[in-house]
């Protein structure tokens, strides 16, 4: 198993899925590649990584929109999704950060 950015670790696990879905028939493979193109994460620099559904290799768009396959970062921190969060934690978050 290989490291990986624990952000695209989480789209690889769901790509996984994915592709064992389309093996068993639970789905066409124009639904696996529908989902799959969905899968997108984003790295501590702000790149945002996917996986190509025709060869399963990592990419990312580049500033000029090219597709650059490449390894993708294998360190980095989760990123939260504040909507994910209680309301109190939200609620406290906010506290914090606004002037009274």
């Amino acid at each position: 198993m290989e490291l990986l950015h624990p952000e695209l670790a989480k789209i690889a696990s769901r790509y996984d899925e994915i592709v064992y879905q389309c093996k068993i028939n639970k789905i066409t493979i124009y639904k696996a590649n529908d989902m799959i193109k969905k899968l997108l994460a984003r790295d501590d620099n702000g790149i945002y990584w996917s996986i190509d559904p025709r060869n399963g290799k990592w990419f990312y768009i580049d500033i000029e929109n090219n597709k650059i396959f490449a390894e993708p970062p294998n360190f980095g921190g989760v990123n939260y999704d504040i909507n994910l969060l209680s309301e109190t934690k939200r609620k406290q978050d906010y506290k914090v950060y606004k002037k009274e």
